[in-house]
């Protein structure tokens, strides 16, 4: 089911009381931040650290496998010419 990114579900949290505490003092110091805005954010920034964390690990085991570094040297074979006479296009 493809959800509308501005569709929104109420869900319950248990949050440790000091980083509530520090998150209330933040968002009363902002002035036009929501509770609900600043969890939301922080969620998205630690869904992408988690992200590139993932496509980190796999970058790290694809430089270990042989047949995808086979791969990779065959690309470079078969559009080296291409690459070179590209590159002189550039300026």
């Amino acid at each position: 089911m493809v959800r509308n990114a501005a569709q929104k579900k109420k869900v319950t949290l248990s949050l440790n009381w000091v980083i509530l505490e520090e998150m209330k003092d933040l968002i009363q110091k902002q002035g036009e931040l929501s509770q609900n805005r600043f969890v939301e954010e922080a969620i998205q920034e630690y869904i992408k650290k988690l992200r590139r964390e993932i496509l980190r690990r796999e970058f790290a085991e694809a430089s270990r496998d042989p047949l995808f570094l086979g791969d990779i040297e065959q690309v470079e074979r078969d559009f080296g010419r291409a690459d070179t006479e590209a590159s002189g296009l550039i300026k």
